[in-house]
Protein backbone atom coordinates (compact mmCIF):
# COMPACT_ATOMS: atom_id res chain seq x y z
CA UNK A 1 0.00 0.00 0.00
CA UNK A 2 1.56 3.08 -0.71
CA UNK A 3 2.10 6.27 1.99
CA UNK A 4 2.90 9.77 1.33
CA UNK A 5 5.30 10.88 4.83
CA UNK A 6 5.17 13.88 5.90
CA UNK A 7 6.80 15.60 8.89
CA UNK A 8 3.82 15.22 11.29
CA UNK A 9 3.04 11.50 9.97
CA UNK A 10 2.57 9.42 7.13
CA UNK A 11 -0.77 9.08 4.85
CA UNK A 12 -1.40 5.80 3.15
CA UNK A 13 -3.36 5.94 -0.29
CA UNK A 14 -6.10 3.28 -0.11
CA UNK A 15 -7.81 1.80 -3.48
CA UNK A 16 -11.26 2.10 -1.40
CA UNK A 17 -9.87 5.30 0.05
CA UNK A 18 -9.92 7.01 -3.26
CA UNK A 19 -13.01 4.81 -5.32
CA UNK A 20 -14.74 6.45 -2.66
CA UNK A 21 -14.01 10.35 -3.23
CA UNK A 22 -14.19 9.75 -6.73
CA UNK A 23 -17.85 8.55 -6.53
CA UNK A 24 -18.43 11.58 -4.02
CA UNK A 25 -16.51 14.20 -6.44
CA UNK A 26 -17.84 12.78 -10.03
CA UNK A 27 -18.93 15.37 -12.33
CA UNK A 28 -20.08 14.96 -15.90
CA UNK A 29 -16.68 16.11 -16.76
CA UNK A 30 -15.18 14.45 -19.52
CA UNK A 31 -11.68 14.85 -18.76
CA UNK A 32 -10.78 11.72 -16.60
CA UNK A 33 -7.65 12.32 -15.94
CA UNK A 34 -9.10 15.39 -14.28
CA UNK A 35 -11.50 13.77 -12.12
CA UNK A 36 -9.16 11.24 -11.59
CA UNK A 37 -6.87 14.05 -9.99
CA UNK A 38 -9.75 15.76 -8.21
CA UNK A 39 -10.57 12.83 -6.56
CA UNK A 40 -7.06 11.90 -5.18
CA UNK A 41 -6.11 16.03 -3.62
CA UNK A 42 -10.08 15.52 -1.80
CA UNK A 43 -8.48 11.93 -0.12
CA UNK A 44 -5.14 13.91 0.54
CA UNK A 45 -6.75 16.46 2.33
CA UNK A 46 -9.32 14.91 4.23
CA UNK A 47 -6.25 12.68 5.73
CA UNK A 48 -4.13 15.94 6.06
CA UNK A 49 -6.84 17.53 7.87
CA UNK A 50 -7.16 14.36 10.03
CA UNK A 51 -3.46 14.56 10.76
CA UNK A 52 -3.25 18.04 11.62
CA UNK A 53 -5.82 18.13 14.24
CA UNK A 54 -4.21 15.43 15.78
CA UNK A 55 -1.19 18.14 16.36
CA UNK A 56 -3.08 20.81 18.28
CA UNK A 57 -1.92 19.82 21.61
CA UNK A 58 1.07 17.79 23.10
CA UNK A 59 -1.17 14.40 23.52
CA UNK A 60 -2.14 14.71 20.09
CA UNK A 61 1.85 14.68 18.95
CA UNK A 62 2.23 11.60 21.35
CA UNK A 63 -0.46 9.87 19.98
CA UNK A 64 0.93 10.88 16.31
CA UNK A 65 4.61 9.76 16.97
CA UNK A 66 5.67 5.91 17.91
CA UNK A 67 9.43 6.75 19.30
CA UNK A 68 8.68 8.68 21.84
CA UNK A 69 10.17 8.57 25.29
CA UNK A 70 8.81 10.02 28.69
CA UNK A 71 5.37 11.47 29.17
CA UNK A 72 3.67 14.83 29.86
CA UNK A 73 3.81 18.32 27.35
CA UNK A 74 5.86 18.92 24.36
CA UNK A 75 8.71 21.88 25.22
CA UNK A 76 10.98 23.74 22.92
CA UNK A 77 14.62 24.76 22.85
CA UNK A 78 14.24 28.26 24.78
CA UNK A 79 13.40 28.25 28.72
CA UNK A 80 11.84 24.95 28.55
CA UNK A 81 9.79 23.37 31.88
CA UNK A 82 11.37 19.94 32.02
CA UNK A 83 9.76 17.57 34.86
CA UNK A 84 11.88 15.08 36.03
CA UNK A 85 14.12 14.53 33.02
CA UNK A 86 16.71 12.05 32.40
CA UNK A 87 19.38 14.38 30.84
CA UNK A 88 22.01 11.67 29.93
CA UNK A 89 25.45 12.74 28.77
CA UNK A 90 24.30 16.22 28.63
CA UNK A 91 25.92 19.57 28.05
CA UNK A 92 24.92 22.58 30.29
CA UNK A 93 26.71 25.99 30.95
CA UNK A 94 24.52 26.36 34.38
CA UNK A 95 21.72 24.84 36.05
CA UNK A 96 19.50 26.63 38.56
CA UNK A 97 21.53 29.40 37.81
CA UNK A 98 24.48 27.57 39.29
CA UNK A 99 27.39 27.90 36.61
CA UNK A 100 28.85 24.81 35.13
CA UNK A 101 32.48 25.09 33.90
CA UNK A 102 33.19 22.05 31.18
CA UNK A 103 36.72 19.93 31.83
CA UNK A 104 38.31 19.34 28.81
CA UNK A 105 37.87 15.55 29.29
CA UNK A 106 35.81 14.73 31.74
CA UNK A 107 34.97 14.88 35.31
CA UNK A 108 32.35 13.34 38.19
CA UNK A 109 30.29 14.38 41.07
CA UNK A 110 29.05 11.85 43.68
CA UNK A 111 26.93 13.03 45.91
CA UNK A 112 25.52 10.12 48.24
CA UNK A 113 22.09 9.12 48.39
CA UNK A 114 20.02 10.78 50.53
CA UNK A 115 23.02 13.30 51.56
CA UNK A 116 22.64 17.50 50.74
CA UNK A 117 25.92 19.36 49.42
CA UNK A 118 25.46 23.11 50.65
CA UNK A 119 27.50 26.36 51.08
CA UNK A 120 26.89 29.78 52.47
CA UNK A 121 28.60 32.87 52.42
CA UNK A 122 29.34 34.90 49.36
CA UNK A 123 32.90 33.44 48.72
CA UNK A 124 34.02 31.05 46.62
CA UNK A 125 35.33 27.17 47.54
CA UNK A 126 37.85 25.77 45.85
CA UNK A 127 38.90 22.16 46.34
CA UNK A 128 42.39 21.45 45.54
CA UNK A 129 43.35 17.61 44.83
CA UNK A 130 46.91 16.62 43.45
CA UNK A 131 45.96 13.12 43.92
CA UNK A 132 42.81 10.84 44.74
CA UNK A 133 41.92 12.15 48.06
CA UNK A 134 39.30 11.22 50.99
CA UNK A 135 38.70 13.66 53.19
CA UNK A 136 36.36 12.67 56.64
CA UNK A 137 34.55 16.32 57.81
CA UNK A 138 33.58 16.16 61.36
CA UNK A 139 29.26 17.23 61.86
CA UNK A 140 30.06 21.20 62.64
CA UNK A 141 33.08 23.02 63.21
CA UNK A 142 35.51 25.04 61.53
CA UNK A 143 38.43 23.57 59.51
CA UNK A 144 42.20 24.37 60.30
CA UNK A 145 44.14 25.44 57.49
CA UNK A 146 47.92 24.77 56.99
CA UNK A 147 49.40 28.85 56.49
CA UNK A 148 46.61 30.69 58.55
CA UNK A 149 46.66 31.19 62.31
CA UNK A 150 43.88 29.22 64.07
CA UNK A 151 43.70 27.98 67.76
CA UNK A 152 43.40 24.25 68.39
CA UNK A 153 41.54 22.88 71.35
CA UNK A 154 40.56 19.27 72.64
CA UNK A 155 42.56 17.94 69.44
CA UNK A 156 44.66 14.52 69.70
CA UNK A 157 47.81 14.67 67.03
CA UNK A 158 49.74 11.26 65.96
CA UNK A 159 53.36 11.88 65.25
CA UNK A 160 53.08 15.78 64.23
CA UNK A 161 55.71 17.78 63.09
CA UNK A 162 55.18 21.42 64.38
CA UNK A 163 57.66 24.30 63.03
CA UNK A 164 58.47 26.87 65.75
CA UNK A 165 55.10 26.50 67.85
CA UNK A 166 53.85 28.21 70.75
CA UNK A 167 52.79 25.38 72.95
CA UNK A 168 51.90 27.75 76.16
CA UNK A 169 50.82 25.85 79.33
CA UNK A 170 51.59 22.28 77.57
CA UNK A 171 51.85 18.39 78.86
CA UNK A 172 54.55 16.26 77.88
CA UNK A 173 56.02 13.48 78.77
CA UNK A 174 59.40 13.09 76.22
CA UNK A 175 60.36 16.09 73.90
CA UNK A 176 63.19 15.12 71.59
CA UNK A 177 63.57 11.59 73.36
CA UNK A 178 64.64 13.69 76.74
CA UNK A 179 62.00 12.34 79.55
CA UNK A 180 60.36 15.22 81.09
CA UNK A 181 58.59 14.77 84.75
CA UNK A 182 55.89 16.49 85.25
CA UNK A 183 56.13 18.31 89.14
CA UNK A 184 53.73 18.05 91.64
CA UNK A 185 52.59 21.58 91.71
CA UNK A 186 54.44 23.97 89.67
CA UNK A 187 58.54 24.43 88.46
CA UNK A 188 60.11 26.87 85.95
CA UNK A 189 63.43 25.97 83.64
CA UNK A 190 64.35 29.52 82.46
CA UNK A 191 67.18 29.80 79.68
CA UNK A 192 68.35 33.36 78.69
CA UNK A 193 68.54 34.21 75.26
CA UNK A 194 71.34 32.74 72.61
CA UNK A 195 72.06 30.80 75.79
CA UNK A 196 73.11 26.68 76.29
CA UNK A 197 72.58 24.43 78.92
CA UNK A 198 74.52 21.03 78.10
CA UNK A 199 74.77 17.75 80.53
CA UNK A 200 76.74 15.05 79.04
CA UNK A 201 75.69 12.92 82.06
CA UNK A 202 73.18 12.54 84.97
CA UNK A 203 72.66 15.78 86.60
CA UNK A 204 70.53 16.18 89.45
CA UNK A 205 69.45 19.68 91.33
CA UNK A 206 68.17 19.17 94.64
CA UNK A 207 66.84 22.37 96.63
CA UNK A 208 69.99 23.95 95.81
CA UNK A 209 70.61 26.70 92.85
CA UNK A 210 73.01 27.18 90.25
CA UNK A 211 72.80 31.03 88.26
CA UNK A 212 74.59 32.00 85.60
CA UNK A 213 74.58 35.61 84.98
CA UNK A 214 75.72 36.62 81.38
CA UNK A 215 77.39 34.71 78.51
CA UNK A 216 79.06 31.71 80.73
CA UNK A 217 78.80 28.34 79.42
CA UNK A 218 78.89 25.01 82.55
CA UNK A 219 80.02 21.45 81.16
CA UNK A 220 79.25 18.60 82.77
CA UNK A 221 81.46 15.41 81.84
CA UNK A 222 80.81 12.07 82.40
CA UNK A 223 82.03 10.40 85.09
CA UNK A 224 83.13 14.03 86.70
CA UNK A 225 81.51 14.76 89.88
CA UNK A 226 80.65 18.17 90.60
CA UNK A 227 78.83 19.30 94.05
CA UNK A 228 77.41 21.81 95.46
CA UNK A 229 76.35 22.46 99.13
CA UNK A 230 74.48 25.54 98.41
CA UNK A 231 74.10 28.07 95.93
CA UNK A 232 76.40 28.88 93.29
CA UNK A 233 75.78 31.59 91.81
CA UNK A 234 78.19 33.70 89.24
CA UNK A 235 77.96 37.53 87.69
CA UNK A 236 79.51 39.69 84.56
CA UNK A 237 79.41 38.20 80.97
CA UNK A 238 82.92 36.24 81.03
CA UNK A 239 84.02 33.14 81.24
CA UNK A 240 85.14 30.72 83.91
CA UNK A 241 86.97 27.88 84.09
CA UNK A 242 88.80 25.84 87.32
CA UNK A 243 91.81 23.99 86.24
CA UNK A 244 93.42 21.13 88.82
CA UNK A 245 96.58 19.35 87.96
CA UNK A 246 95.18 17.10 91.34
CA UNK A 247 92.60 16.66 93.39
CA UNK A 248 91.98 20.54 95.36
CA UNK A 249 90.12 21.47 98.23
CA UNK A 250 90.12 25.54 97.87
CA UNK A 251 88.40 27.81 100.67
CA UNK A 252 87.37 30.94 99.51
CA UNK A 253 86.43 34.30 101.51
CA UNK A 254 83.09 35.23 102.07
CA UNK A 255 84.01 38.67 99.93
CA UNK A 256 86.69 40.06 98.26
CA UNK A 257 88.36 39.49 95.01
CA UNK A 258 90.52 36.67 94.32
CA UNK A 259 94.78 36.75 92.62
CA UNK A 260 95.80 34.90 90.28
CA UNK A 261 99.65 34.11 89.86
CA UNK A 262 99.55 36.29 87.26
CA UNK A 263 98.38 39.50 88.95
CA UNK A 264 99.69 38.73 92.30
CA UNK A 265 101.88 41.88 92.48
CA UNK A 266 98.90 43.80 92.33
CA UNK A 267 97.99 42.28 95.83
CA UNK A 268 98.93 45.12 98.93
CA UNK A 269 99.84 43.73 102.83
CA UNK A 270 101.33 45.61 105.96
CA UNK A 271 103.81 44.36 108.34
CA UNK A 272 104.32 46.10 111.72
CA UNK A 273 107.37 46.46 113.46
CA UNK A 274 107.82 48.30 117.17
CA UNK A 275 110.65 49.96 116.89
CA UNK A 276 112.22 52.20 120.43
CA UNK A 277 114.43 55.11 121.17
CA UNK A 278 115.05 53.17 124.51
CA UNK A 279 118.43 52.95 126.38
CA UNK A 280 120.05 49.52 125.21
CA UNK A 281 116.76 49.02 122.93
CA UNK A 282 117.79 50.69 119.90
CA UNK A 283 119.22 48.59 117.07
CA UNK A 284 118.40 47.76 113.38
CA UNK A 285 115.74 44.85 112.53
CA UNK A 286 115.61 43.28 109.32
CA UNK A 287 112.24 41.93 107.94
CA UNK A 288 112.45 39.23 105.27
CA UNK A 289 110.64 38.27 103.11
CA UNK A 290 110.03 34.46 101.11
CA UNK A 291 109.20 36.22 98.08
CA UNK A 292 109.86 39.82 96.17
CA UNK A 293 108.02 42.72 97.36
CA UNK A 294 107.76 46.67 96.75
CA UNK A 295 107.53 48.74 100.11
CA UNK A 296 105.21 51.45 99.41
CA UNK A 297 105.00 53.50 101.93
CA UNK A 298 105.61 53.41 105.67
CA UNK A 299 103.96 54.78 108.69
CA UNK A 300 104.62 55.86 112.54
CA UNK A 301 102.91 55.92 115.44
CA UNK A 302 104.09 56.89 118.64
CA UNK A 303 103.61 54.59 121.30
CA UNK A 304 105.53 56.18 123.78
CA UNK A 305 106.32 60.07 124.22
CA UNK A 306 109.16 60.83 122.27
CA UNK A 307 112.06 62.74 125.18
CA UNK A 308 113.19 65.91 124.54
CA UNK A 309 116.08 67.82 123.28
CA UNK A 310 117.03 65.73 120.20
CA UNK A 311 114.06 63.95 117.25
CA UNK A 312 114.28 60.44 117.06
CA UNK A 313 114.86 58.82 113.56
CA UNK A 314 114.18 55.49 111.77
CA UNK A 315 116.21 54.97 108.23
CA UNK A 316 114.86 52.22 106.14
CA UNK A 317 116.51 50.47 103.44
CA UNK A 318 117.17 47.27 101.52
CA UNK A 319 120.45 45.06 100.87
CA UNK A 320 121.85 47.51 98.89
CA UNK A 321 121.24 50.55 100.87
CA UNK A 322 119.00 53.10 102.54
CA UNK A 323 115.79 54.41 100.73
CA UNK A 324 115.62 58.03 99.47
CA UNK A 325 112.81 59.43 101.41
CA UNK A 326 112.62 56.23 103.32
CA UNK A 327 113.42 57.96 107.06
CA UNK A 328 110.52 58.40 109.66
CA UNK A 329 111.70 61.48 112.19
CA UNK A 330 110.61 61.07 115.50
CA UNK A 331 110.02 65.19 116.71
CA UNK A 332 111.42 65.88 120.49
CA UNK A 333 108.54 65.50 122.99
CA UNK A 334 106.47 64.03 120.09
CA UNK A 335 102.83 63.00 122.52
CA UNK A 336 101.19 59.49 122.43
CA UNK A 337 99.53 58.78 119.13
CA UNK A 338 101.49 61.04 117.01
CA UNK A 339 101.43 59.50 113.30
CA UNK A 340 104.16 59.84 110.64
CA UNK A 341 104.35 58.81 107.11
CA UNK A 342 107.08 58.55 104.52
CA UNK A 343 107.15 57.00 100.88
CA UNK A 344 110.20 55.76 99.36
CA UNK A 345 111.70 56.02 96.03
CA UNK A 346 114.77 53.75 96.03
CA UNK A 347 116.14 50.70 97.45
CA UNK A 348 112.46 50.15 98.50
CA UNK A 349 112.07 46.81 96.79
CA UNK A 350 113.30 43.47 98.30
CA UNK A 351 114.41 40.25 96.44
CA UNK A 352 112.55 36.96 97.46
CA UNK A 353 114.40 35.59 100.81
CA UNK A 354 116.09 38.94 101.05
CA UNK A 355 115.45 41.83 103.78
CA UNK A 356 114.37 45.18 104.15
CA UNK A 357 115.80 46.86 107.40
CA UNK A 358 114.63 49.76 109.83
CA UNK A 359 117.48 51.23 112.54
CA UNK A 360 116.15 53.31 115.31
CA UNK A 361 118.68 56.32 116.72
CA UNK A 362 118.24 58.96 119.20
CA UNK A 363 121.04 60.73 121.26
CA UNK A 364 118.53 61.33 124.64
CA UNK A 365 116.87 58.41 125.40
CA UNK A 366 113.52 57.83 125.07
CA UNK A 367 110.20 57.30 123.38
CA UNK A 368 108.79 54.21 121.66
CA UNK A 369 107.25 54.22 117.72
CA UNK A 370 105.21 51.82 116.01
CA UNK A 371 106.36 51.11 112.38
CA UNK A 372 104.14 49.47 109.88
CA UNK A 373 105.68 49.06 106.07
CA UNK A 374 102.94 48.72 102.99
CA UNK A 375 103.94 46.30 100.89
CA UNK A 376 102.60 44.85 97.33
CA UNK A 377 104.08 41.57 95.64
CA UNK A 378 106.40 41.78 92.98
Amino acid sequence: MAKLKFPFGEIELSVSGITAELKTNFTADSDTYAVSQKAIKSYVDNGLSTKQNLLVNSAGLRAAITDETGTGVAVFATTPTLVTPVLGVATATSINKVAITQPANSATLTIADGSTLATSGGYNITFIAGASTEVTLPTSGTLATLAGSETLTNKTLTNPTFTTPTLGAASATTVNKVTITPPADSATLTIANEKILTATDTTTLNTNSITFAGTEVLTLTATKGVTFADAFVTSGKYAITLTATGTTTVTLPESGTLATTANIAAIEDIITIPMSFEDDEQTTTKIYFPKAVTINKIRGIVMKAIAGTDDGTITCGNSVGASASGVITATASGALNTEYSVTPTTNNTVAADSYYYLTSAKSTVGGKVLVTLEYTNG
